[in-house]
């Protein structure tokens, strides 16, 4: 790693469609959706690409690469997850891997704490069951993501005094749903804090493999 590399690269591949988002020390300077489902091999390194071009900068400016590890698709994570290997390996980039709901939660928490005093980020897991990640208000950071069923979520719900609710959903439409420029804040505190992960035994959470084992 470059000592004066400045730009962060956030990827999320969990859902059918991808997005990237690119940061440096103080803004987002670039993000994109990409709204063609199921098209993260081609798609993916075409748009990492025009984001770096569009900044003029180059693997040797990235500080870091964050990717959501999940829970989410087996094939877009399984896509997402050969191309930053493969990425930060050949460039010597460091690897942050984020558990997504997780984030997503703080993000959703810090952005609407003066309505709400508690954050519940939901996926869909099908059969009434769901990961989930919580912030609530005497926390620092939110929970990582936990597997239950809608009923256990509920108890945990009504404790609350004035509870946020997202489902993010993979049918929504793109630009309804959580993406990777809302990893922005966890991914520049998960750097300051060198919470980086090994390149060689990074594995994303998978979510039909998680899903089978707690059926």
């Amino acid at each position: 790693m470059n000592k004066d590399s400045t730009f962060f690269v956030a990827i999320d591949t969990s859902y059918s469609f991808a997005s990237i988002a690119l940061f440096d020390r103080e803004t987002v300077c670039y993000h994109h959706i990409i709204p063609e489902k199921h098209s993260h091999t081609k798609s993916l390194p075409l748009a990492l690409k025009a984001g770096w071009d569009s900044l003029g900068i180059s693997a040797k400016d990235i500080a870091c690469i964050g990717i959501n590890q999940g829970p989410g698709s087996f094939t877009g994570l399984r896509v997402g997850a050969s191309l930053v290997k493969g990425l930060c390996f050949s460039q010597d980039i460091p690897l942050i891997a984020i558990d997504g709901p997780q984030a997503y939660a703080d993000h959703l928490y810090e952005t609407h704490r003066e309505t709400y005093t508690d954050v519940f980020l939901l996926l869909n897991a099908r059969k009434n069951n769901y990961y989930f990640a919580s912030r609530r208000h005497q926390d620092e950071e939110a929970s990582p993501s936990q597997f239950a069923s809608m009923d256990e979520i509920q108890r945990q719900i009504d404790l609350c005094e004035r509870p946020l609710v997202y489902i993010n959903e993979d049918q929504m439409t793109p630009s309804k749903v959580m993406h990777a420029v809302h990893f922005e804040k966890t991914l520049r505190r998960r750097f300051d804090r060198q919470q980086f992960t090994d390149i060689l035994t990074f594995e994303p959470n998978y979510l039909i493999n998680n899903y089978q084992k707690k059926a």
